[in-house]
């Protein structure tokens, strides 16, 4: 199993799929902020996109885009919040 680790915050993140094979990550994004992070991990088994928050210890998988390569992410500055 490959480990696909990425360091926001200071903090490294585990972004393994749990599928064997390479798999890199494809884009980062992180709020103006710097309190949300999306990262889009492909592989030979598609693509999944990983959510976390500052404060969280582990990321979240956003099952909703399971298979879809994400390259762009909008911010509504006016909205963005530590908290939110």
């Amino acid at each position: 199993m490959s480990y696909i680790l990425l360091s926001v915050w200071s903090v490294e993140i585990d972004l393994t799929v749990g599928r064997p094979g390479d798999q890199s990550i494809h884009r980062v994004f992180v709020d103006p902020g710097g309190s949300h992070c999306i990262a889009t991990v492909v592989g030979p088994g598609g693509a999944e996109t990983f959510y976390t928050h500052a404060k969280w210890n582990k990321p979240r998988i956003l099952s909703k885009l399971k298979g879809l390569v994400v390259n762009a992410v909008a911010w509504n500055k006016q909205q963005i919040t530590e908290g939110s």
